[in-house]
């Protein structure tokens, strides 16, 4: 079947078939309380190589900038939740739990793999070069699903953290072992690797990537200090992440730990801009999520793997799940992490994703030629393995993320001020009710009233404590050098129509959007019946906000 992106509308029907499969899966198998992440791979399998083939590996390589640049926004979205003053508190413990799970997990896998592929090939040199990439790549968590089951949980704590630094940092060890891995790997398959210069070039891009992320970062910052409009931000945040994936991909670094750098280096410097643009972020990048765990999905050939190969694939999971579950454990043992982080942490780092699908395309360019059969290649085995696995692993893997979070009690705890927001109303935030005024008031005592309440707008209510008209600072600037006038004018005579009078059912979020929209600090608030409830302020309502989402801590604490 000839690709569906032969031509620049096939692009826009294969997305939107990828993009709507992928909620439609999403939807079904959340109704069975099943991470999204999941469906959105199962539709990928059915429009893939697997499935109608309708998504040809021909497709999946023309939309590879979709797929990268993802990737960036997830390295970004991740390093944003690294903070210095965190890190600096658990940094002994984080790091004896990443070096745990890492290498343990390496050593299974490649034990594991080592000993099918020699029974399969007879080959010790060749067998071992499998086992070490199929470690290495067994090493690395995939951030993707992970932050994505922690984000719609909604998820908060220590076990939280850890999970979230984990992932982060994960990227870093698993590239230092693919290097290591591939560099050993072509030495004992072809005998001319350099395994020096290998470390040295790994290196390189490590480094490398990590400047070029907080070289983009602190521009970001400089952008995001003077952007006016949150739209302007968010635009230049896009921007910023697709050059650094563009640069990235081309001179052959790791775009998930530049991103990541980035975002790290925009939390740190200017938490309050980064928590606005994080939001919107999210918001954006939602159908990326989707269309790229659908391509995951897509790659599968299930009808082509001989029995020997799901051997592996099996040995591979059961391997590095042991890796993954007894190293943390023993990370954080060690560390003395606290008991949380001993029991859960394990379960919370299981996925694989993008980033070990990257890396067996990167290992099966180097060994495609070292033949396991007669006609598979060792980079074949590399590809499909690891594409079969990742999708077994996402099986399990963002389920027992979900339910580690759930056993440590930090579910439903990372409540934001647009969650709360969207919960209120105008009843739920204490207006200013010493803020009217009766129309026969003298202008002096309106000038009096002014400067108790701090605010540049009054009411002028009626004896039934129904709203006639307000007076705003604006008014009454002119009357400022006139004192005589002040004693015999009244309120009644500077009086206007306000310029929008909100009631207090309304929602507090269309209450901040139209105080946007007319720049008003302050508007009267009524009744459905037209009763004066008071003045509200942007300032009062960010308030109350922040006070029932203390409310929320506390109750769920307790």
């Amino acid at each position: 079947m000839n690709a569906i992106t032969s031509d620049g509308s096939g692009v826009l029907i294969l997305l939107g078939i990828a993009v709507s499969g992928g909620i439609l899966n999403a939807l079904i198998v959340k109704r069975v309380s099943i991470p999204q992440v999941l469906g959105y791979m199962i539709s990928g399998i059915i429009l893939g190589s697997s499935g109608f083939k309708l998504i040809t590996p021909n497709d999946i390589e023309k939309l590879s900038p979709v797929n990268l640049f993802c990737l960036a926004v997830i390295g970004f979205m991740v390093g944003g939740e690294i903070k210095f003053d965190t890190m600096k508190k658990y940094g002994k413990q984080f790091t004896a739990i990443l070096l745990g799970e890492g290498l343990t997990t390496f050593f299974i896998v490649l034990i594991a793999i080592t000993t099918i592929l020699y029974v399969v090939t007879g080959n010790l040199a060749m067998s071992v070069a499998g086992g070490m990439v199929f470690g290495a790549i067994a090493s690395a968590t995939d951030p993707a699903s992970t932050i994505a089951v922690l984000w719609e949980y909604r998820s908060a704590g220590i076990l939280t953290t850890t999970v979230t630094a984990i992932v982060a940092l994960d990227d870093a060890l698993a590239m230092t072992l693919y290097g290591l891995g591939s560099g050993v790997a072509e030495l004992l398959g072809h005998g001319h690797a350099n395994i020096p210069k290998e470390m040295f070039h790994i290196s390189i891009e490590l480094f490398g990537s990590i400047a070029m992320g907080i070289a983009a970062g602190l521009i970001l910052s400089s952008i995001l200090k003077r952007a006016s409009k949150p739209d302007t931000a968010t635009v230049s945040s896009v921007g910023l992440l697709m050059f650094i994936t563009g640069i990235a991909d081309h001179y052959n670094m790791d775009i998930i730990l530049a991103a990541m750098s980035a975002g790290i280096t925009v939390a740190n410097r200017y938490p309050y801009l980064y928590e606005r643009l994080s939001s919107r972020i999210k918001a954006f990048s939602t159908t990326i999520y989707v269309l790229f765990f659908v391509l995951v999905g897509a790659r599968l050939k299930l009808q082509s793997m001989p029995w020997w190969l799901w051997t592996m694939v099996g040995s591979y999971v059961v391997g590095r799940s042991m890796g993954k579950l007894s190293g943390a454990w023993i990370g954080a043992r060690i560390s003395k992490a606290g008991p949380i982080v001993e029991r859960y942490s394990g379960m919370g780092i299981l996925a694989q994703g993008g980033v070990a699908v990257g890396l067996s395309i990167m290992a099966a360019q180097k060994l495609g030629g070292m033949q396991v059969s007669g006609d598979m290649a060792l980079g074949d085995v590399i590809i499909f393995g690891i594409t079969t696995t990742t999708f077994i692993v996402q099986l399990i893997g963002p389920l027992m993320t979900k339910m580690a979070i759930i056993w440590a009690k930090e579910i439903g705890r990372n409540v934001t001020e647009e969650d709360v927001a969207a919960q209120l109303t105008l009843a739920d935030i204490p207006a200013v009710t010493q803020s009217a005024v009766a129309p026969s008031t003298s202008v002096h005592d309106v000038f009096s009233q002014f400067s108790k309440n701090n605010l540049d707008l009054l009411a002028v209510v009626d004896t039934e404590q129904h709203l006639t008209g307000c007076i705003g600072i604006g008014e009454l600037r002119k009357l400022m050098l006139e004192g005589e006038t002040w004693h015999w004018l009244i309120a009644e005579d500077v009086t206007a129509d306000p310029k929008v009078v909100l009631q207090s059912d309304q929602p507090v979020k269309e209450a901040l959007r139209i105080m946007d929209q007319i720049d008003a600090s302050g508007i009267p608030v009524t009744t459905p019946e037209g009763t004066f409830k008071g003045i509200i302020s942007r300032a009062a309502i960010k308030d109350g906000i922040r006070k029932k989402m203390v409310e929320s801590h506390l109750l769920k604490v307790e």
